[in-house]
Parts: structure tokens; sequence; C-alpha cells
């Protein structure tokens, strides 16, 4: 007598096809340092479409995040501090957010940020970048080449981020 089978192979595929996602997702749309920063058009939160040739000739940290997600929150103080005390010298913050307006309006009004917020509701700067996981922040020197990537909430006044930033500052 031959045993029933169909749970096990639905599995198997279903396991199959996971695997080959996230192959594909790590290694077919991630950006590596090198690479040149894709291009985007998106809105800002007050409805003027960016792209990053706007910010041409600026070392720009394309920074991605939620409004949802704790430690996103946790790095926007020290980010905003960063921003404030470097914009002057050509630094350029870009936050994205898959978010619907009102969601990131909510958020801004409680906590304010001067810093752009970018709305990537369609999620095609996620993907173009290869964004799995917030934060996840790409700095993007004056030539538009990614030179490093941070995953994870950063103290963005802190050493490790100025060690990276500082150097492209002075060029």
């Amino acid at each position: 007598m031959k045993k029933n089978n169909s749970a096990g192979n639905v599995l198997c595929c279903a396991l199959f096809i996971i695997a080959l996602t996230c192959f594909f997702a790590s290694t077919a749309m991630a950006l590596k340092i090198g690479d040149s920063a894709p291009d985007f058009a998106v809105l800002d939160m007050q409805g003027i479409q960016r792209t990053m040739t706007d910010y041409q000739g600026q070392v720009v940290i394309v920074n991605f995040w939620a409004t949802y997600c704790p430690p996103c929150r946790e790095e926007k103080p020290s980010m905003e501090k960063f921003y404030q005390e470097n914009k002057d010298q050509g630094l350029q913050i870009l936050a994205v957010t898959g978010e619907k307006k009102r969601s990131v309006e909510r958020y801004l009004k409680k906590f304010p940020l001067s810093l752009k917020v970018l709305r990537d509701e369609q999620g095609t700067m996620h993907r173009s970048y290869g964004v799995l996981s917030y934060p996840q922040s790409f700095v993007v020197d004056r030539h538009g080449t990614i030179v490093h990537v941070f995953f994870g909430s950063q103290d963005w006044t802190g050493r490790a981020v100025s060690e990276v930033i500082f150097p492209l500052l002075a060029e």
C-alpha cells in the first residue's frame, strides 16, 4: 500500500520557494560598498518629488526606518543632532519610510525632525537598495558611491559614525 505524502511535498516545495526568495533577495538586490547609489523619485512630506540627483555633490545618508520600529525611534534624536551639527559641511540625511503620510505626520508632530523625510509608499526605494530590515543606513559620498552601510540603531554622534562621515565631509 502506498502512503499519501502530499503534505510533505507541499512543505518541501514551500521551503524551496522561501529559500529561493531569500537567495535572490540577498544576492540580486543587495547593494555593496563601491556600487553607485540607485536613483529614485519619491515624495517628501511636503509633496515635493525628490531624487538622488537632487543631492549631487553632498555626502548623503539614506536611512531606511519606520515609525513603529523601536530601534529606529531610538536613533532619531542623535541622527537629528548629527545632521544639525554637520549640514553646513554638505551633509544630507534622507529618512526614508514606506509608511503612509498620515502615520508619519503623527510621528513627526510628536518628534519633529528637520532632516528630509521621504515617503516610499510603493517600496521602490526599499527594493532598489535591497532593504530587508530597519534601521538600515547607506552612506553615499559626494560622487554618488556607496561607501558604508550601517545596520541597526546607531549613536550618530558617536565615534563609529564620525570615523566614516567626517573624512567624507572633508573632501
